[in-house]
C-alpha cells in the first residue's frame, strides 16, 4: 500500500514472506505500507510468517500525512527477522490481541512491536509476545518519539511479554513519550543471563520539547536472568518522565531491582522510593508464574495488594474479559 488508500480490510489470510534472513530490508516486509496517508486500514485474523517485518506501516509525515485509524488485531506473526510489527507517523493506531513469536534470528537485534511518532491516542493491549532468539539484543515493545495532543491519552495495557535465553533483553523500551497509561502488563525474563536485561526501561533525552505525564501502574516485572526489573535514565529522572508509578510487583533474581540514572543499582523498594518518590505501595514478591511461558500468577501476594481499592495485578488477557471503563483493574 502507498499513496492515500482508505477503507481497506485484510482479514483471515495466510501470508508468507521470504525466509532468507540475508534480505533484511524493509522491502522484504510481508505486509508493506510506506509513505502513505491512508485511513481506516484493518489487518485482522491473519497468519503472517517470515520476512524482515511481519507488518510495516509508515505514514508520510506526522503533521500532514499520517496513517490514520489503523487496526491490527488478532494476528499470529512469527518467523520475522527484525520486527513483528513496526509502525511510524500515526494517528490513533490500535494494536490488540496479536500473538508475536520470535525464536530465531541471525541479525543484531529483533523485536516484537515498535511504534514511533504518534499523535492523538494509541491503544496497544492484549498482545502476547514470546521472544527467545539467542545472542541478540531483543525488544518486546518499543515506543518512542510520541508527543500526544493535549486531550489525548495512549494506553499500553494488559500485554504479556516473555523473553529468554542469553539475549540482551528489554521487555518494554520507552523513550521520549508522554501522556501514556502503562497498566496491567506482565513481563517475564528468564533463562541463561545475557550481558544485560531489563523488564522495562525509560529514557527521556537530554532536551525534551514537551512535558511528561506517564503513569506506570499494576504491572508485574519479573527478571529471573539476573538483570533489572526497571531502568530509569538520568534524563528520565530529571524530566520526571514517570509522573506516577505504583502498585507494581518487582521481582529479580539478581542483586538489584532497579538501575538508576545509568549509574548505579538499587536493591530495595524502600531505597527506590526514597530516591525517586515512586512506588510507595508497590512490592517485591516472586509472582510464581505457572511456567516460563504461562504467566498466570500463583502468588497470593500478586492477586491483591492490601490497599483500597483492591488491585489485581496479573495480566488478564485470558482471565477476566474486557476492560472496565477506566481501562484497568486498578
Amino acid at each position: 500500500m502507498n499513496g492515500s488508500c482508505s477503507n481497506i480490510s485484510i482479514q483471515d489470510n495466510l501470508i508468507t514472506g521470504y525466509t532468507d534472513m540475508d534480505i533484511p530490508t524493509e522491502d522484504n516486509s510481508v505486509i508493506y505500507c510506506r509513505n502513505s496517508a491512508s485511513t481506516n486500514i484493518e489487518i485482522s485474523g491473519n497468519r503472517i510468517l517470515h520476512g524482515s517485518r511481519g507488518i510495516l506501516m509508515e505514514g508520510s509525515n506526522l503533521s500532514s500525512g499520517p496513517l490514520t485509524s489503523v487496526l491490527i488485531n488478532k494476528n499470529h506473526i512469527e518467523g520475522f527477522s527484525y520486527w513483528g510489527i513496526e509502525m511510524k507517523y500515526l494517528d490513533n493506531p490500535v494494536i490488540t490481541g496479536n500473538t508475536i513469536i520470535s525464536l530465531e534470528s541471525d541479525i543484531s537485534f529483533t523485536g516484537g512491536i515498535s511504534v514511533e511518532f504518534t499523535r492523538n491516542s494509541f491503544d496497544i493491549s492484549g498482545n502476547q509476545l514470546i521472544m527467545s532468539p539467542t545472542y541478540l539484543t531483543v525488544y518486546g515493545i518499543q515506543l518512542g518519539e510520541i508527543n500526544l495532543v493535549q486531550s489525548s491519552v495512549g494506553y499500553l495495557r494488559n500485554n504479556i511479554v516473555i523473553h529468554g535465553d542469553e539475549t540482551n533483553n528489554y521487555g518494554l523500551y520507552i523513550y521520549k513519550m508522554d501522556k501514556s497509561r502503562i497498566y496491567n502488563n506482565s513481563i517475564h525474563i528468564y533463562g541463561t543471563p545475557g550481558e544485560y536485561s531489563a523488564c522495562a526501561s525509560f529514557e527521556a533525552g537530554d532536551d525534551p520539547v514537551w512535558g511528561y505525564d506517564n503513569e506506570f501502574k499494576c504491572n508485574i516485572l519479573s527478571n529471573e536472568a539476573d538483570g533489572y526489573c526497571l531502568t530509569y535514565g538520568d534524563d528520565a529522572y530529571n524530566h520526571q518522565m514517570l509522573a506516577s508509578s505504583d502498585y507494581n510487583d518487582f521481582f529479580a533474581s539478581g542483586t538489584d531491582l532497579f538501575f538508576f540514572k545509568f549509574s548505579y543499582g538499587i536493591p530495595t523498594l524502600n531505597q527506590w522510593y526514597n530516591e525517586t518518590g515512586l512506588d510507595e505501595h508497590s512490592f517485591n514478591y516472586d509472582p510464581v508464574f505457572a511456567s516460563d511461558n504461562d504467566l498466570h500468577s500463583n502468588s497470593e501476594q500478586d492477586e491483591y495488594t492490601y490497599v483500597a481499592p483492591i488491585i489485581k495485578l496479573e495480566a488478564y488477557v485470558y482471565l477476566e474479559g474486557p476492560f472496565n471503563e477506566s481501562g484497568m483493574k486498578c
